[in-house]
């Protein structure tokens, strides 16, 4: 309390007619910040104290050892982790399951084994999983030890699922660097791991490749009772907007300008504006709606699944985002993706050799899909049909998938198999 009465008079307005010299005044200063920096970190572990003491006595984690915990950071991950965790509930497994989603699927899953807990977001999120004792914890988080999330010492073993057929160069810098394994859908994500741990020196991890959980979890819904919600007119093909939001998604800079164009070719849209959209470009949404109001071959998607979108569509046109590869694997289908520029310093790419292959390095090659050059979206109708007729797309795409998408249907087994695999190592 003395350091806040000092400061205080300190920083008081008086008239004051004496000489400083200039040595005195920089030795004041140096008090003053001093003063003020011990105030600040008093404050701070006050603060952290209180809420350490609030959290462990909130939450029940801290209660026991867990011997296998996963964590969602969002609902939207749910389905990256349903085949592992229904095979291994099958097998008996107790596992501790974690979200910082109240709306997550996985809170009332149903499964046997499964204790789920919402631990909330942000700082409380972090103190709860920074603080965990278990003996495997399973993430699709990247940034482990580099952001917020450390490694707890009362952890033995953290495992990397990937979320999306891309690679990890689209991660943040590091982004896997810290785990000690990680579960891929196939050889293009464990050769980029690889080359990053050459270029970097870094200690080599384990990497297992299982296939891809949630395209697995997509086939089983394909399968099921097909939806028919989005009223396409026969007769036209089809093409299927997926941009994503803000300044630099494509609805946002060409808008109606390309609406307009596609449509002039006697193509069908499907537009499906990202979930953030009716929120962040809420007013740009209205306009559409009302400057193409009784267009028949214009159809809005905002179904929670885009499955219904990319089944009744022939191509999609889309930006930097991983369901173009959903699209092209899943359904063989060609993509336009628009120019788009990234600054590889945010990303892992930029630790990677230039003569290493991307899926997104694969586009710009104009291997599997399109990438839309500068003021084609002028002309964007007739884009679209030269990319519908060029046959080359699909051959390239059926070979590729071999070696991106491994083991179709088997991923939660296999997922299984290595995570108890790496418990019986922990438990020795």
């Amino acid at each position: 309390m003395a350091y806040f009465i000092v400061v205080f008079l300190l920083l008081l307005p008086q008239a004051s007619y004496a000489y400083l010299d200039p040595g005195s005044g920089s030795v004041l200063v140096s008090v003053i910040v001093a003063l003020l920096a011990a105030a600040f970190y008093f404050l701070k572990s006050f603060f952290y104290e209180k809420l350490r003491f609030l959290f462990k006595k909130q939450s029940p984690v801290h209660k026991e050892d867990y011997d296998l915990v996963f964590y969602s950071e969002g609902g939207q991950y749910w389905n990256v982790f349903l085949p592992i965790l229904r095979e291994l509930d099958r097998r008996g497994q107790r596992i501790v399951y974690l979200t910082s989603d109240p709306r997550d699927a996985g809170l009332s899953s149903g499964l046997e084994h499964v204790e789920a807990m919402d631990i909330r977001e942000g700082h409380q999120a972090y103190y709860v999983l920074n603080r965990l004792s278990a003996g495997l914890m399973v993430m699709t988080t990247p940034g482990l030890d580099v952001l917020q999330i450390k490694r707890s010492k009362k952890v033995g073993h953290y495992c990397h699922i990937v979320h999306g057929l891309e690679d990890t160069s689209t991660y943040p810098p590091y982004g896997v660097d810290y785990y000690d394994s990680v579960l891929v859908n196939g050889r293009h994500q464990e050769e980029v791991i690889r080359a990053l741990e050459a270029a970097r020196g870094s200690r080599k991890k384990q990497v297992k490749i299982i296939g891809s959980t949630y395209l697995d979890v997509m086939l089983e819904e394909l399968e099921a009772t097909p939806t028919d919600t989005l009223a396409v007119q026969a007769g036209r093909q089809t093409v299927l907007l997926a941009p994503s939001w803000g300044e630099k998604g494509f609805l946002s800079k060409f808008g109606e300008e390309l609406l307009e164009n596609i449509l002039e070719e006697d193509l069908n849209i499907i537009l499906r504006p990202h979930p953030q959209s009716y929120t962040a470009e809420a007013d740009l949404l209205k306009d559409l709606k009302k400057r193409f109001a009784g267009n028949d071959k214009l159809v809005w998607d905002e179904n929670p699944s885009g499955l219904e979108a990319m089944q009744k569509s022939d191509i999609m046109i889309s930006d930097f985002s991983g369901i173009i590869f959903d699209y092209i694997f899943l359904f063989g289908k060609p993509v336009i993706v628009t120019d788009f520029k990234v600054d590889p310093r945010k990303f892992d790419m930029n630790g990677l050799p230039e003569k290493q292959s991307t899926l997104m390095g694969l586009i710009k090659e104009d291997k599997i899909g399109y990438q839309l050059k500068e003021d084609e979206h002028r002309r964007i109708g007739a884009v679209v049909k030269q990319v519908l007729q060029d046959n080359r797309y699909a051959g390239y795409i059926e070979d590729l998938k071999k070696t991106v998408w491994l083991y179709p249907r088997e991923s939660g087994k296999r997922g299984a198999d290595f995570i108890e695999k790496v418990l019986k190592d922990v438990r020795r």
